[in-house]
């Protein structure tokens, strides 16, 4: 039980079926901190401890920035990062200070691009030759919902237009396949996983394509023009049929682009990047010179399809009594750019008494809520109760964009201070009831 956690599928080792139970969907963590340590000597004892905690709560993520060596925590909210500081103290004995509180932003664009660059550059005194061209479009709704892009958070897509062929897209669909199983096969397997060798036999029984010992690229080339200069003269081929080594580095690149947007270097989201076509020289292309090519090119590109910044938005359910629901509206409405969804009226009885709330059903941007917990208590003397869900991203808008971008340096840094309901309510009392036990 030692490497188990939260949403594994416990079974007998002589089951034959081995079932699997579906595990634990938790929303993607919104809000981010930075620890900070009473004492260095703590470090090793801290991010041991997280690590068992993680295993417990499968919506918290721990994560190292590797620009500034610092142990970050990604969660649902401030009372579930106070929780687990709170855990820490008690359970580990480990104080700790989270450090300002940041949401977790995203970017997009909003226009749509093509642009072609050309590379020839002399590399240590031998001729290089690269030539791409990337097409980038924002995603709609409609097209995300189509094309059922449910597999990545992000719901970026990357496609080569220019491969017709099927056989060539089987092809390099193998080859990535063998490049991830190179990768994956670095880590031990556990006890509870298939061993590898039984793996192996079913994907060659599955697949035809995995008894090749090399997978290369069969479309035929197609010489465009030829490249003449001192170094001599070579045909230039269309990048159809490029080596796939060539195609995973203009994949990379496109893929580590869209990890830091153009406005204030968040991941992008609802991006298609179509690879539209390009060239190469055999005894001149290499992947390296693609991949900085590519990355050139998204970089341009990035910054001329209309940027846009997304924010996290919630579905929050507010309940009081009627006679406060004028005033909890009117600040949802004007002071936290919240909107209206539905107003519902709950009658519950108790004995003789009958008790009449209203449940106000909005949409507000998650940076709003931060301290919302003393502010309705303060409107509603105490009465309202409130919940969150993470619903998803969403354009900050015109205005409050240029607002973000002319200070974007306290853009979502919130101290963290009273521990307020950002997490649903059945989460909060599950966690602070196990806290007690």
């Amino acid at each position: 039980l030692k490497i188990t956690q939260s949403g594994d599928t416990l079974i007998d080792t002589n089951d034959e079926l081995k079932p699997i139970l579906e595990g634990l969907l938790m929303p993607p963590p919104v809000f981010t901190c930075a620890i900070e340590y009473e004492s260095i000597k703590d470090k090793p004892q801290v991010e041991q401890a997280l690590e068992m905690i993680q295993k417990e709560d499968t919506s918290l993520v721990i994560r190292k920035d590797e620009e500034t060596g610092q142990t970050l925590l990604q969660g649902l909210g401030e009372l579930h990062l106070e929780i687990i500081k709170d855990r820490l103290s008690s359970e580990f004995n480990l104080n700790i200070r989270l450090s300002k509180m940041r949401v977790a932003y995203r970017e997009s664009i909003q226009g749509e691009q093509t642009l072609t660059l050309h590379s020839n550059k002399i590399i240590n005194g031998k001729p290089t030759y690269a030539n791409v061209t990337l097409r980038i479009k924002p995603l709609t709704e409609e097209e995300i919902a189509a094309e059922d892009i449910t597999d990545n958070e992000s719901k970026n897509t990357i496609n080569f237009s220019f491969i017709k062929d099927e056989t060539v897209t089987t092809h390099y669909r193998e080859f990535k396949r063998r490049i991830l199983q190179q990768k994956l096969s670095k880590k031990k397997p556990t006890e509870f996983e298939e061993p590898e060798e039984n793996q192996v036999t079913r994907e060659v029984l599955d697949n035809p394509l995995s008894s090749l010992v090399i997978i290369k690229n069969p479309a035929k080339p197609v010489e465009i023009e030829k490249v003449d200069d001192e170094f001599g003269q070579d045909p230039v081929y269309s990048l159809q049929s490029a080596p796939f080594e060539i195609f995973q580095s203009i994949e990379t690149a496109i893929q580590n682009g869209l990890k830091r947007g153009s406005l204030l270097g968040y991941p992008l989201m609802n991006v298609r990047v179509i690879v539209e076509g390009g060239k190469y020289v055999v005894s001149r292309s290499n992947p390296i010179v693609f991949e900085m090519l590519t990355a050139q090119i998204m970089q341009q590109l990035l910054t001329k399809c209309e940027p846009q910044l997304l924010e996290p938005v919630v579905d929050m359910e507010i309940s009081a009594p009627p006679e406060y629901m004028k005033d909890i509206l009117h600040d949802i409405l004007t002071n936290k750019r919240g909107r209206l969804i539905d107003m519902l009226e709950e009658v519950s009885k108790f004995g003789g008494n009958t008790n009449m709330r209203n449940i106000l059903k909005v949409v507000v941007p998650l940076v709003e809520t931060i301290g919302y917990s003393t502010q309705v208590r303060s409107i509603t003397k105490g009465e309202a109760t409130f919940s969150m869900k993470f619903k998803q991203f969403e354009f900050v808008g015109t205005s409050k964009q240029a607002e973000i971008l002319e200070n974007p340096y306290n853009l979502s840094l919130i101290h963290i201070s009273e521990p307020t309901r950002l997490l649903s309510i059945s989460y909060a009392v599950f966690c602070l009831k196990k806290k007690n036990n």
